[in-house]
Order: structure tokens, then C-alpha cells, then sequence
């Protein structure tokens, strides 16, 4: 990898089995194969723009996907629901291997794209802390140096010994995302971590991923918030059916991305029949 280059990724590719084909009559394997019959009877065409892959039964979920991401850039991946972007973040953070293709990562990556499972309801605020940051990699006496902090800039302080079953979506991004964002990390993976939270908050984090990136962290952020990405990524990657469509800079990309929405969006109307008038 080049000198300012954190995270590579040549022709990457992600397939996932749709069934298990020794045991092709269980409910599910019909389930899908009806699915699949009916979709190819109402789109002929489907087999040929899906990611389906016949002979072997499975699904693409990444394809082919190449590029690089330098120290301190703060890049969106956008696209519509099951483009790949999550499986992209989850193969950036070894969390699953790739199928094919080859990652090479420089630095401490640290994901909040599964951070919510490491959360246990009947811990305190405190524990969860605790918790989360030796799985980050934090160990416990600099978990504890930087507990303050933490807290603080959560800001959960009156609730942080209660039992986070109490806690609404909000405060439990707030928990985590503060933790991971001081635990030092080289890369930072974020994935729709800031859509459950209010617009002061989401101020803050913001002014926080600004203040990351300005130290030399590099962040990778899924969002479907179009704005959010607009004001914070200066590059961004839209992902359609796995692979790339567009990498660039963010304003560009984004009105690629909205134009093909509007696209899909955009209903045919087909023309009404004619009816002859009965006075001629």
C-alpha cells in the first residue's frame, strides 16, 4: 500500500448460499424457489440484472469492488438497501472474510456496525462501557482513564449505573458511539449509527468525526441520510446490486445516486383505453 493509504481492496467479492441443496425439499428452499419462479414470470429479465447466481444457487452480495482510502478521509458508502454496503463494512472490519478478492488494512479499525449486539440489557451504563471497550480493544485501566470522558460526552451521566434495558435506541447509540470514538482508532466504520439520534446530539458527533479526521483517522460512513453524508464526506461511493457505480466526490456522486432513485421512484402510467363517444 502507498504511505497514506489505511484501507485497500481489490476486486473484492462477497457470495452468500440461498439454500443447501442437499435438502432442497424443506420449507425455505420451496419458499424461494416459488419466489424466484414467480419473479421470473413477472420480470423475464431477472436472472440477467439480479445477483442471483443459478448454478450455484447463491447471492452476490459484494462484487468485484476495488479502491482505496487514504489516512484522514471521511467517505460515504450510500445506496439503496441490500447494495452491499453493510457487508462492505463487515469485510473491512474482518468481522466476515471475503469470498474472493484481497483486504489490506494499515491501523486500529474500529466498528460500530454490529455494536448494538455487544450491548447487554441487564448491565449498567458503567459495565456496558466496560464491556464495549475491552472488545474494542481498549484495556480496563485506560477504559477507566477515560471513563469521564466517555460519559460526558454521551451524556447519560444521571443514568450511567442504571440498567440499560431502561435505555431508549438513542442513549444506546450515544454509549457507543462515544466509546468507540475514544479508543483511538486509525479507522472508524459507522453504519446508521447516527439515525436513532436527536439533531443536537447528531451536531456533536459531527463536530467529533471532523475532529477524528483532523487527527488522521479515516472513517467510512453508511448512511441513508443523504444530507448527512453530503455534509460531511467529501468523497462517496454508491453501491448498486454489489458493485461500484460511482466514486468521487460527494455532490457528484449523490446526484447520480438521487437520479437513479428518482428513476425507480418515477410509476409508469399507461394510457387508458380509447372509448368511443355513443353521440359519434
Amino acid at each position: 500500500m502507498e504511505n497514506d493509504t489505511v484501507i485497500a481492496l481489490e476486486g473484492i467479492g462477497k457470495k452468500y448460499p440461498l439454500r443447501n441443496p442437499a435438502n432442497e425439499k424443506t420449507l425455505r428452499a420451496g419458499v424461494e424457489t416459488f419466489f424466484h419462479s414467480f419473479l421470473k414470470k413477472a420480470i423475464p429479465d431477472v436472472d440477467k440484472t439480479s445477483q442471483w447466481d443459478k448454478k450455484t444457487k447463491s447471492f452476490w452480495a459484494v462484487k468485484n469492488v476495488s479502491f482505496r482510502i487514504n489516512r484522514g478521509e471521511i467517505v460515504g458508502l450510500i445506496g439503496a438497501n441490500g447494495c452491499g454496503k453493510s457487508t462492505l463494512l463487515k469485510m473491512i472490519a474482518k468481522l466476515v472474510p471475503p469470498t474472493e478478492g484481497e483486504i489490506a488494512i494499515r491501523g486500529k479499525v474500529i466498528p460500530i456496525t454490529n455494536a448494538f449486539g455487544a450491548i447487554q440489557s441487564e448491565l449498567s451504563g458503567r459495565n456496558n462501557i466496560y464491556l464495549i471497550g475491552m472488545l474494542m480493544g481498549l484495556p480496563r485501566y485506560e477504559i477507566t482513564q477515560r471513563l469521564n470522558s466517555i460519559v460526558n460526552f454521551a451524556d447519560i451521566a444521571p443514568f450511567i449505573d442504571s440498567e440499560v434495558r431502561s435505555y431508549s435506541k438513542g442513549m444506546n447509540s450515544r454509549l457507543v458511539f462515544s466509546v468507540a470514538t475514544h479508543t483511538s482508532p486509525s479507522i472508524l466504520l459507522l453504519d446508521e449509527v447516527l439515525s436513532v439520534t436527536d439533531h443536537v446530539y447528531q451536531r456533536k458527533c459531527i463536530n467529533k468525526i471532523r475532529e477524528l479526521a483532523d487527527q488522521g483517522t479515516s472513517i467510512v460512513l453508511v448512511s441513508h441520510h443523504t444530507s448527512l453524508v453530503e455534509e460531511i464526506c467529501t468523497r462517496s461511493i454508491y453501491l448498486k446490486k454489489g458493485s461500484i457505480v460511482a466514486d468521487g466526490d460527494t455532490k457528484t456522486v449523490m446526484r447520480e445516486y438521487l437520479r437513479e432513485g428518482n428513476k425507480m421512484a418515477t410509476p409508469v402510467v399507461s394510457q387508458p383505453p380509447s372509448i368511443s363517444s355513443p353521440l359519434g
